[in-house]
């Protein structure tokens, strides 16, 4: 089953036996945040200043000292502003140094002040560059200002990506290497993508670079893997001491409830305890909307546990929601943890007491 992330973006509605028109917020935001971040990685790979041809040929006829000595100059009476005439200028400069494997190039970078400028000036450089893998590495790896480095590598990796890249080879040593040197969130998700598709990382490989801080990987990824591979992958994540941040974690668990609630159920189950109770929660939730009739029936069939417990308070909540009242104190009866009892009862207690009020 491909093109799972299609499913991601559905707006997941929640009900029990009511109206079903209530959009999941968290799942709008991911589909708007997603968004924006394609958006914004598409504007910045597409960002470079229109550079004049004399620019370039400037330095053509230039020997290295003679354009290390022009760039110092421009630094020490400029501020070198994204895209002024100024920064145009050391970008096609700098560039000139790299591409000559000069050593005058690293001493340009000594000059740089530190900050978002400089950066950005390194970063672009490396993007126009269009290093191979090797050169790459070997360039940034002698680069000694920190900053500037992780502007190389990024600037670096982003032109081999936008320059269609499919065979790149990096193992998971240079990989995870990369990673300690600074290498974005987006760039590794891209690196980590195409290794599995080419067949240069299993499955697992890609699960030990998941991080609750970002869901690039997962985003990514379910673009391309059918539902079986997108649970395993989660669960590997897991069983490698990483674990899906908790947004990812909620999409997961109702973009699987749509394709099978049974199954979705018996993935929670293998997920560490938290881990596992939240997504179950999402799974009934959805699950409920979509076929009560299955969902209900598979929760009677349910060992008794903390699972199912978690599982029926979710539709408690739901019946509630959806002003159904007389099926929330039925699926009440059937928790036994009671602590998750006493939440029910009290959401229970209190929506009679609203409507007690009611004219």
């Amino acid at each position: 089953m491909k093109l799972i992330a299609n499913l991601i973006f559905i707006a997941i509605i929640v009900s029990c036996n009511g109206d079903k028109d209530e959009k999941s917020s968290d799942l709008k935001k991911q589909a708007n945040e997603n968004q924006k971040q394609t958006r914004a990685a598409h504007d910045k790979n597409n960002s470079k200043p229109r550079q004049d041809k004399s620019d370039e040929q400037l330095f053509v006829n230039m020997t290295d000292s003679e354009i290390a000595d022009y760039l110092k100059n421009l630094a020490s009476v400029s501020r070198l502003a994204p895209n002024s005439q100024e920064s145009t200028k050391f970008i096609a400069g700098l560039k000139q140094l790299l591409l000559r494997k000069s050593p005058e190039f690293y001493e340009i970078l000594k000059v740089l002040p530190p900050g978002y400028f400089s950066e950005m000036i390194v970063q672009q450089v490396f993007l126009e560059g269009n290093l191979e893998v090797q050169g790459l590495l070997a360039t940034v790896k002698n680069i000694n200002q920190d900053d500037l480095s992780k502007a190389a590598l990024n600037g670096g990796v982003s032109s081999l990506l936008v320059n269609g890249e499919k065979d790149l080879k990096i193992d998971t040593a240079v990989l995870e290497s990369l990673k300690k040197q600074g290498l974005s969130d987006q760039n590794l998700s891209a690196l980590v993508t195409m290794g599995y598709q080419s067949g240069e990382y299993s499955l697992n490989d890609v699960a030990r670079y998941i991080s609750d801080k970002n869901n690039s990987i997962i985003n990514s990824m379910s673009r391309i893997l059918s539902m079986d591979q997108l649970r395993e992958l989660t669960l590997l994540a897991y069983q490698n001491g990483h674990k899906l941040d908790r947004t990812s974690l909620k999409v997961m668990a109702h973009v699987f409830a749509q394709a099978d609630g049974g199954e979705a159920l018996s993935w929670a189950q293998k997920l560490p305890q938290q881990e596992g109770e939240q997504a179950a929660a999402a799974i009934f939730t959805e699950w409920m909307d979509g076929d009560p009739l299955a969902a209900s029936a598979y929760l009677n069939q349910m060992d008794k546990g903390r699972i199912r417990d978690v599982s029926t308070l979710a539709l408690v909540k739901n019946c509630i929601k959806n002003k159904g009242l007389e099926d929330a104190k039925s699926w009440a009866t059937h928790i036994d943890d009671e602590e998750l009892k006493a939440q029910a009862l009290d959401i229970i207690a209190k929506y009679q007491q609203a409507i007690s009020k009611q004219p």
